[in-house]
């Protein structure tokens, strides 16, 4: 059961956008601009694609309820998680989206590696990032904002998990032991890992089996505690929102002869946005995702797709 959906990134496109027309904007705030924008289009087609597997396998489901951008706040921390899984055992998954199409690679002192062609970026660990979503998590539960089952006056504690998804890329694995490396897999591996996690279960935990509505209450409770955030781009970006031009006044007519009655003029229809179609659903599109389409034709065999659509096309291979 899905109990909240994604956040809708269209809006936050479209500001940027206009800043990209800001009279103020100068290249280096453009080239900024454009970047933000890939940044965000690829993010959401990596948390696209995560979404895809769990609303597919688990998104019916009455023992399993899922969560999509939550963010949280506490203690004055907060804690942005993509997606969160709970059963009816009270496992809880908490999954870390990643598109990173150069690949990932994962040194032996635990350091995090991409590529831009053949040289080596350093980008911050996602293991140790949903690690800090996974205790921020936990610290929620213990703090008593969730209400948690009970059974036999012992508070049933949910097990928290940790998985990292990389959408598109080679995951390259350290030679030496890595606290956590097990919990980076690929997307489309993510069903049949949990049914791997499930089947090696502890078989004690079927006394943790709670009722379908208090699970449902459970999930709704951490919805509850859902604090979205709306992103202030001009000042992020310092462009200040430019004055909207005043039209001039018309000049005063002074009529001597009172003016015959005119015909009403029928209004016009308004125009159709300029951002056009996406070739699959026919949803409206913005400049910067049709730009996206346009540099990965080969992706998309020359179509120009939203968002959603552009992550239900698999990545080809190399």
């Amino acid at each position: 059961m899905i109990l909240k959906h994604r956040e809708d990134r269209n809006a936050s496109i479209a500001a940027l956008e206009r800043l990209m027309a800001h009279p103020a904007a100068t290249r280096h705030d453009v080239e900024r601009l454009r970047q933000q924008i890939d940044a965000i289009i690829k993010g959401d087609m990596s948390e696209g694609k995560a979404a895809i597997e769990l609303d597919t396998h688990w998104g019916h489901s009455a023992n399993c309820i899922i969560i999509h951008d939550l963010r949280i706040e506490l203690d004055g921390l907060v804690a942005q998680i993509d997606h969160l899984l709970i059963n009816r055992v009270l496992d809880v998954w908490v999954l870390e989206s990643k598109r990173l199409a150069n690949g990932i690679k994962v040194q032996d002192n635990g350091e995090c590696l991409t590529f831009n062609g053949r040289y080596p970026i350093a980008i911050d660990s996602p293991i140790e990032q949903n690690r800090r979503h996974v205790r921020m998590l936990d610290r929620l539960f213990a703090s008593g904002a969730i209400p948690l089952p009970k059974r036999m006056g012992f508070t049933l504690k949910p097990k928290l998990r940790n998985l990292v998804l990389i959408a598109e890329g080679r995951i390259t694995r350290p030679k030496t032991p890595v606290a956590g490396i097990e919990s980076l897999i690929r997307t489309d591996q993510l069903f049949a890992h949990i049914q791997r996690v499930n089947d090696s279960g502890n078989a004690l935990d079927i006394a943790k089996l709670v009722s379908q509505d208090t699970l449902m209450a459970m999930g709704k409770a951490i919805v509850d505690m859902h604090r979205p955030i709306e992103f202030d781009w001009e000042r992020r970006f310092r462009l200040s929102a430019p004055p909207v031009p005043q039209a001039p006044a018309a000049p005063k007519v002074v009529q001597l002869h009172p003016a015959p009655p005119s015909t009403p003029v029928p209004a016009m229809a308004a125009p159709r946005p300029p951002a056009g179609q996406c070739d699959d659903c026919q949803a409206a599109l913005s400049s910067g995702v049709k730009t996206y389409c346009r540099k990965n034709h080969e992706r998309f065999n020359g179509r120009v797709l939203c968002m959603n659509c552009q992550a239900k096309v698999p990545a080809k291979a190399g």
